[in-house]
């Protein structure tokens, strides 16, 4: 009998493989030019190897997941990557699917390669850090310098930076606050990354308050829907990318709260300039000035 059980993950891999290869050329043609989509695809079926689990997740929900994370320029992985490919109960369909959530290193990498933006920031404040916040005569700012000896989290923060180095977009949220916000929304709070890394997740929930503020991509966009769906557990219904067979889950369940109503009040910033028309030319990451954040702001990196 556990032969047979072996035997048949095996085979459902074998499947999932050969989707993906069915599947190649509409996969890479998504993939954005800047990137290697060989290698990305490559990095997809490596994830799926360290997780058997996914192989036995609903082939065309794995095979939308990959299409978007792709798509959006992310690379899935099932370790600390910039997205994660995992195992989702849809109690509608009565099947396991895969869902789609960016890491918060993707949000960042996405946010970067925004038009708009010329530097973007999100970390952890400790006691002994130099940190500062707030509205003044010159407009929003935030300061953060990490003190030499430092203890236990204070705040949570993310500061978004036009290409003028005027800050355009920040969250700034207590460790208690991100708990509180946690315990509200997340679906698998009680187990998973928030009782493992809350740094991580503490991290991601200021950048994905930030991403709202921000003019940033439609990419960015998208990204910042599939994390919280993935959160609220509402199905993300990524199988209709792969299959026109497939529909979107009746009455999409999850929470009827909206997120955004019930996150703590953002620091006031000022109006953001307009996003990028659609259709105009994002500079690569290359071009993207780095910045490292100082006191009187960020300055960029020669």
């Amino acid at each position: 009998m556990e032969k047979q059980a072996v035997e048949k993950k095996l085979d459902a891999r074998e499947t999932v493989r050969d989707l993906l290869h069915k599947n190649k050329e509409q996969i890479l043609a998504l993939v954005p030019h800047h990137l290697d989509a060989e290698r990305m695809l490559q990095i997809a079926l490596v994830a799926i190897r360290r997780t058997p689990k996914l192989a036995e997740c609903h082939p065309a929900t794995l095979i939308g997941a990959v299409i978007e994370s792709l798509r959006m320029g992310l690379e899935p992985g099932a370790g600390a990557g910039e997205s994660w490919l995992v195992p989702f109960e849809n109690k509608k369909k009565r099947r396991v699917e895969v869902v789609l959530v960016p890491d918060y290193r993707g949000l960042l990498k996405l946010i970067r390669r925004s038009g708009e933006v010329g530097a973007v920031i999100a970390e952890v404040v400790r006691e002994g850090d130099e940190f500062d916040y707030g509205v003044s005569e010159g407009g929003p700012h935030l300061n953060w310098k990490p003190g030499q000896k430092r203890g236990s989290a204070t705040h949570f923060f993310c500061g978004v930076w036009n290409r003028s180095r005027i800050l355009i977009a920040s969250s700034v949220m207590t460790p208690e606050e991100i708990n509180e916000h946690a315990k509200r929304f997340a679906r698998a709070y009680e187990d998973g990354p928030w009782q493992t890394d809350f740094r991580a997740m503490g991290i991601k929930t200021v950048i994905r308050r930030t991403a709202k503020q921000a003019p940033t991509s439609s990419e960015v966009q998208r990204a910042v829907e599939l994390d919280e769906k993935a959160m609220l557990g509402i199905p993300q219904d990524l199988g209709i990318l792969a299959d026109p067979d497939e529909t979107a889950t009746p009455e999409n369940g999850g929470s009827q709260l909206n997120e955004q109503d019930a996150m703590p009040r953002a620091v006031e910033s000022a109006q953001p300039s307009a996003p990028a028309e659609a259709g105009a030319q994002l500079p690569s990451p290359n071009d993207v000035p780095k910045f490292r954040l100082t006191p009187e702001g960020p300055v960029e990196m020669k």
